[in-house]
């Protein structure tokens, strides 16, 4: 398991939203089960609701 935070700016449609210009910071977990030394599965997990709430589409409470 990799816990990571990504930042960047909101400059293209995000999910059927138009770009913003804002920035924005992504907290995210990937984990990976491996096999013989290879990865057999990935996953991996964000907070869109945060990002959602950045950009001003949605109210933060």
């Amino acid at each position: 398991m990799r816990a990571r935070t990504i930042q960047g700016q909101n400059t293209g449609d995000f999910l059927g939203v138009p770009a913003t210009g804002k920035s924005v910071e992504i907290n995210g977990v990937t984990w990976l089960r491996m096999e013989d030394n290879k990865i057999v599965e990935w996953w991996y997990d964000c907070n869109l609701l945060g990002v959602m709430e950045q950009i001003g589409v949605v109210w933060q409470l």
